[in-house]
């Protein structure tokens, strides 16, 4: 089997950048989406769209989660694959789950204090993300993670099975859900089934079924198709957009996005094969990626801090600033707070040693 080359491996840096880009435009638009503007498309504001046409960005970093394991996953035995994927998630999405809870607290370490004495409470807030809007995916992937050696057993040995069914069952929970939001079925009690595996299944498994030779295929044709790929992608983001507007439906569980979160990874592949030529380009890339958890994680108390500013209430150019100073100051802090694990690792390192 041959290896993806580092332009290929690049393209995949590339769509991880445009997840990490599209979940910043959902946190900054979502206080803009009924804003008065001087310029709408169908009673559409610019902060409407954006916050509609990123609802990729979950799905797409799911979609590429299963597929950086499927490229690059060493043979690990169980408990060494779930210790080396427990010791990169659990630490960082602890260490933001409690600076998050402390922010919904006012930042009163007493009242955290007496939160994190309800036991029921704290496995609440763990098993569901809940202290920030971007948390959710992490359990989600946490379920991935644990259900991986089944699926990459099942996968390996028939893909296309494995991808039909994963497809199906998606279907079914994004549907069933989808239709309890416009009221033709009735309204689940449960209000967390959304956040359960079954729903995002077909992301993961997707991604998984991506062998180095199926994306070295794939690149090539989006590199052939280009201009009729991003055409494509274009009028199919402009038409969900617009169906969210109809329906009300803005949240990211609809079964449209099964469809549209892999036309947007093909879009990014197409777009690489331009883009990567560029040495600059795959070096900004390759340093994104590396800090795209980091920014995930920390813009949304960065959006804390900077809404207040009055500029950035002055409608769609405020909207457009804040989101700039969101992201290099959410860059900023991520690059600083990885240094800085570094630094106390080597400390710990050299106590120890």
């Amino acid at each position: 089997m041959s290896v993806p080359t580092a332009t290929r491996l690049s393209s995949v840096d590339f769509a991880r950048v445009i997840a990490m880009v599209a979940v910043i435009l959902i946190h900054v638009t979502s206080t803009y989406v009924n804003a008065e503007s001087g310029a709408t498309l169908w009673g559409i504001n610019l902060a409407f769209f954006l916050n509609q046409a990123a609802r990729f960005c979950v799905p797409l970093f799911l979609f590429l989660s299963g597929l950086s394991l499927g490229l690059g996953q060493k043979d690990l035995s169980w408990p060494a694959f779930y210790k080396d994927r427990a010791k990169r998630i659990l630490p960082p999405y602890l260490f933001w789950c409690l600076v998050y809870w402390l922010r919904n607290c006012s930042f009163d370490p007493a009242v955290l204090a007496g939160q994190l004495g309800d036991p029921r409470r704290v496995l609440t807030v763990l098993l569901t993300g809940e202290p920030a809007a971007q948390l959710y995916f992490i359990p989600i992937i946490l379920q991935c993670y644990l259900l991986y050696p089944l699926l990459k057993k099942w996968v390996d040995r028939a893909p296309g099975q494995c991808f039909v069914w994963s497809l199906a069952l998606s279907l079914v929970c994004q549907g069933g859900f989808y239709w309890q939001f416009a009221g033709v079925l009735p309204a689940c009690s449960n209000s967390y089934l959304w956040l359960l595996f079954p729903t995002w299944s077909f992301y993961f498994v997707a991604g998984m079924c991506l062998t180095p030779a199926r994306l070295e295929t794939l690149s090539s044709f989006c590199g052939r198709t280009a201009p009729a790929l991003l055409a494509t992608g274009a009028v199919t983001l402009i038409l969900y957009v617009a169906d969210a507007k109809h329906t009300g439906a803005i949240h990211a569980v609809k079964p449209a996005l099964l469809f549209v979160t892999p036309l947007v990874f093909l879009c990014a592949l197409a777009v690489w094969q331009g883009l990567g030529r560029w040495a600059a380009a795959e070096g900004l890339t390759r340093f994104l990626s590396a800090h795209s958890m980091g920014i995930y994680y920390n813009h949304v108390l960065v959006l804390y801090f900077l809404r207040p500013f009055p500029r950035f209430s002055a409608g769609m150019s405020g909207m457009l600033l804040l989101f700039a100073a969101t992201f290099f100051l959410s860059l900023v802090v991520a690059v600083l707070l990885r240094l800085a694990a570094k630094t106390a690792r080597r400390a710990v390192g050299r106590a120890l040693g």
